[in-house]
């Protein structure tokens, strides 16, 4: 196309020239005529033809509508599209009214939206100078035309169809002439058939639409419609119209929209620098990215030469020359050029580091310019110095470990051992690298370890064993802690493995094991039957003795109701109902019972009397089941000799047990001590340790208030498990005991004494404190964990408001362009369905602009960097009651106090985990929060009205939020509190050091 633009405005014509000259190579192409005064467009036009004219209102020779006026009675029907600054739809209407084809205003004008503009134009103003032709000529165009030309009558029936009509739909004429035009129109877009049809007959216009069409295979296809009025002896009697199939214009033209639209949505929203130069170095455009990262704005840049801008000197400080930059090399050479260490420089004078590349851009075989995507790597730098820093320290921790640890990667090979590894394996990381178990291990136990490997690969979960290692001692049994490690994708790339030695704890429980199995001896060595019950009366165990008194075989009666199998009867034979039954009031009392001559019922059903007791299982406070014991009376010499037996049997256990075994007097004396007893305070004999230890409190016990302890506990509950203390060898030697003590009364239920066990549980106590300190130093790696953590949300949060938050807002910017883009188009229901269309468009984006604006706040709050701790503390007060509607009041002690961002953190995700907690479970109606410095310490208190929190809650491992709101004091010396009232609610209290400790 032949185009006059009429400009004075030298930007407008470069930018009006490049959207036009794009297409100047294709067919269908625009060649372009430039004036600068109206005078001299008015004698272009008189010169040559044009087939439309781009014409300025406002020009050095002439303003305003008359402008229009003159270019238009000179132009003689070439089409005119007017460019104008102001967005009137007022000042719109006039234009087209004066005998514009068109209007554009200027800072909306896109590429597509120009051609289309101009190529419509010309071809109205066509279509309304064919249709001025002669009937005879009209017709010849109408049987030859490859558009479909109609005619419709006043009512909207079709009078007559062209040939063209058949080809495009595939209905024949006669299918649809003398039928209503609604028929064949798209249901959605027949009101807007109707308006235009109903308007050009009204007024006499002629217009142009858009329209789908019913064709025969129940398709649709596009139409471009121009309707004019039906003129027949000089009265309108219908609408005569033209139709051209764009069913395939609109497929690509909608397809290089979408290009286009993802082309400018990937520039501006592109996180990285995007810069496009020409052949002399001139920015051609400039990405928001990139501008905000040079310190200008895109419109500073375009056009400016970029070399000496932003790459005009080296790291070093010295000249950057062209000739030495690879940015230009491109330029000369055609060749991609890659840098991963260079500096750019920003408009206030300062440098950043960067890794950029530079492409060639080629254009019909040309290059014609190159395009340089940069990245500032400042951020990464000083993450891969800390990175390098974290690893230096968490390889001092595990180098200083007293465990071994290792890491393995998915095939079972070591990527890395700690330096106890190396000392107790004999062997430097360096050479097991790359190596599996098989290679260095025994193969029995390289078998285990990969199967365990294995295992963990799979569940995709820590998960702990027992494994053996060979070591210069012999074999040694360790629990082992491994977990998988994720890269970025989340998939799994390695294992690393933590092991605790328990060999001698497996020792100690080898013997606690064997003294079980004395145990059990000495139940079946007894002639008493002796059974167990659980709460239901069920059998938990029974000894062969009691078995066979009954008739049974042991396993017949395990499980069973013992009321219903043994005691179901009086001896008078009437029934014994389970409620009134003695052995059951241990259920009920807790109490011990014992009764003599009442009867057990054997399986023959013949009855035998019996000596029985029973007492409560008790654990940790809670009647668990009862233990029975019973004797045949009936046999009693029998019984006498047995009970003999059995006490030489106890007198032989006594004397060989491993547990030392002791009775002492009420004020301390020892009466009784067996010789393991003896062994373990040093002692050659039990009698020299009788009579060595006249006061136990003053010479055993290492802490005398441990036995006044002891002595208070005895008092209270007659019976001490477990009781743990330090105690004095005869050779002045510390060692830890255990023991399990019980009161002796005399026939009078007074308290004469004590009698009980004692175990050496020293070795136990060493690894207890050795476990301990591996949890302080995975406390300490937790630590760290929850820094990292808070690093990675503040980084996620800066890319999200950084990349996702600019993408949304530069597609709002598109939308509300487009709404005004809407106003243009003609049919008022069109331009308001398009209109609402846009609206909601517009809803939604600003909506997931304030989720993303959410989600970044809750990620890593802005407020706690920006403006402090107390700052941030309101802030979620705030957000708190406008996100629950619960009134929550906050109050500091000062504007501001000044606390390391660790603890600052900690803090805030105390708080912040504090009113969650609320929101979800206190239904409470007011909350109060507290933020005070007092003494070197920070006080938070969080107190609500609401419920209270259950004692089982408070305690429950299962309680993450209150585990980890501990777990956060704890880690920087501090402790939280929680206080409960069921009619004041509930309060959390937080006390932690301001400052960490020197230590």
């Amino acid at each position: 196309m032949r185009i006059l633009l009429v400009e004075d405005n030298p930007g407008d014509i470069r930018l009006l020239q490049e959207y036009l000259l794009k297409d100047c190579s294709t067919a269908g192409g625009f060649q372009i005529v430039h004036a600068d005064r109206l005078e001299k467009g008015l004698t272009l036009v008189a010169e040559a033809g044009f087939d439309a004219i781009l014409l300025d209102l406002s020009l050095p020779d002439s303003h305003g509508m008359d402008t229009l006026v003159r270019m238009r009675s000179a132009a003689k029907g070439i089409p005119i599209v007017v460019l104008t600054s102001i967005e009137d739809d007022a000042l719109g209407m006039q234009l087209i009214q004066a005998g514009a084809q068109d209007y554009l205003v200027k800072g909306q004008v896109t590429g597509h939206l120009l051609m289309r503009s101009l190529r419509y134009a010309a071809e109205r103003n066509r279509t309304e100078a064919a249709l001025r032709d002669s009937e005879e000529r009209y017709r010849t165009l109408v049987e030859g035309a490859r558009d479909v030309i109609f005619t419709l009558s006043k009512e909207g029936v079709i009078t007559s169809l062209n040939p063209a009509f058949e080809r495009i739909t595939q209905w024949t004429s006669d299918a649809w002439i003398g039928r209503p035009f609604g028929g064949l129109i798209h249901p959605e877009d027949l009101p807007l058939a109707i308006d235009i049809f109903r308007h050009i007959v009204e007024t006499g216009e002629a217009l142009t639409c858009v329209l789908r069409i019913r064709s025969q295979d129940r398709g649709y296809v596009v139409g471009e419609f121009v309707g004019v009025p039906h003129i027949q002896s000089g009265r309108p009697c219908g609408v005569l119209g033209i139709a051209r199939d764009i069913t395939e214009r609109k497929r690509v033209e909608e397809a290089l929209e979408r290009l286009r639209h993802r082309y400018v949505l990937l520039l501006t929203s592109a996180h990285d620098g995007i810069y496009g130069i020409d052949m002399q170095g001139h920015a051609i455009f400039v990405n928001p990215a990139a501008a905000r990262m040079l310190g200008s704005s895109s419109e500073e840049l375009v056009g400016r030469y970029m070399h000496d801008i932003v790459h005009h000197t080296k790291q070093d400080g010295g000249a950057y020359s062209v000739e030495e930059c690879p940015i230009h090399r491109t330029i000369r050479d055609g060749t991609v050029q890659y840098l991963t260490d260079d500096v750019f420089w920003r408009k206030d004078g300062t440098s950043f580091p960067v890794e950029y590349s530079s492409t060639p851009i080629i254009e019909r075989g040309e290059m014609v310019g190159a395009v340089v995507m940069f990245r500032d790597i400042s951020e990464r730098q000083r993450t891969e110095r800390a990175l390098r820093e974290s690893e230096a320290r968490l390889r001092a921790i595990l180098d200083n470990s007293p465990n071994l640890v290792f890491l393995k990667d998915t095939q079972g090979r070591y990527l890395d051992v700690n330096r106890q590894f190396e000392r107790t394996f004999h062997i430097s990381r360096e050479a097991i690298a790359g190596k599996t178990d098989e290679e260095v291990f025994p193969s029995e136990h390289a078998a285990a370890f990969r199967a365990n490997d294995l295992m963990v690969l799979r569940a995709g979960i820590p998960l702990q064993f027992e494994e053996v290692a060979l070591q210069d001692d012999g074999p040694h049994t360790s629990i082992v802690f491994k977990f998988p490690l994720h890269n970025g994708n989340g998939k799994i790339y390695a294992i690393c493995g933590i092991t605790a030695d328990i060999t001698e704890r497996k020792r100690a429980d080898e013997e606690r094991r064997k003294l079980l199995n004395d145990r059990l001896l000495l139940l079946e060595s007894t002639s008493d039957g002796i059974y167990g019950l659980d709460l239901n009366g069920r059998c938990t165990f029974i000894n062969t003795a009691a078995a066979k008194m009954l008739g049974y075989q042991p396993e017949e009666v395990v499980g069973k109701n013992m009321h219903d199998l043994i005691h179901h009867h009086r001896a008078d034979g009437t029934p014994y109902p389970m409620n009134e039954c003695q052995i059951f009031q241990a259920f009920r009392s807790g109490q011990a019972s014992h009764l003599d001559g009442e009867v057990f019922w054997r399986k023959d059903l013949s009855c035998f009397p019996v000596d029985y007791s029973s007492s409560a299982i008790v654990e940790e406070g809670v009647i668990k089941g009862a233990v029975v014991s019973f004797t045949d009376i009936s046999q009693h010499k029998q019984a006498e000799e047995a009970i003999r037996q059995a006490e030489e049997r106890y007198r032989s256990i006594f004397e060989n047990a491993v547990e030392g075994i002791f009775r002492t007097t009420i004020d301390g004396r020892y009466l009784v001590v067996n010789p393991a007893l003896a062994r373990l305070y040093g002692y050659e004999s039990p009698e020299e340790m009788i009579s060595a230890v006249t006061d136990i409190a003053k010479q055993v016990y290492v802490e005398p208030r441990r036995r006044e302890e002891f002595l208070c506990r005895m008092h209270e509950e007659e019976m001490v498990i477990g009781f743990e203390s330090q105690a004095r060898r005869k050779d002045g030697g510390v060692i830890w005991v255990s023991e399990n003590v019980r009161v002796v009364r005399d026939r009078n239920g007074a308290i004469v004494g004590y009698e009980g066990t004692v175990e050496n549980i020293s070795q136990r106590k060493e690894a207890e404190e050795q476990l301990q300190q591996s949890l302080d130093r995975l406390r300490t790696l937790s630590g760290r964990l929850e820094v990292v953590r808070e690093e990675e949300r503040a980084r996620i949060a800066r890319e999200l408001h950084d990349e996702l938050g600019v993408g949304l807002t530069c597609l709002k910017i598109d939308l509300s362009q487009a709404n005004t883009i809407v106003s243009e188009v003609e049919g008022v229901r069109l331009r308001r369905k398009l209109s609402e269309k846009i609206r909601t468009m517009i809803e939604q984006v600003e909506g997931t602009i304030t989720d993303v604006q959410r989600i970044v706040s809750e990620l890593r709050p802005g407020v706690l960097d920006d403006l402090g701790l107390v700052a941030a503390i309101e802030w979620q007060s705030q957000e708190f009651q406008r996100l629950t509607g619960i009134p929550c009041t906050c109050t500091a002690t000062a504007e501001d106090i000044e606390v390391e961002p660790e603890r600052a953190t900690a803090v805030f995700r105390i708080c912040q985990e504090a009113l969650t907690n609320v929101a979800r479970h206190a239904h409470a109606t007011a909350v109060r929060v507290s933020l005070q410095e007092q003494g070197g310490f920070l006080l938070l208190s969080v107190s609500d009205n609401g419920k209270g929190i259950p004692d089982q809650r408070i305690s429950d491992p299962r309680s993450f939020g209150l585990l980890g709101m501990r777990e956060r004091a704890a880690l920087l010396g501090g402790e939280v509190t929680i206080t409960v009232s069921p009619e004041k609610g509930t309060t959390i209290t937080m006390r932690l050091p301001v400052r960490a400790s020197a230590a």
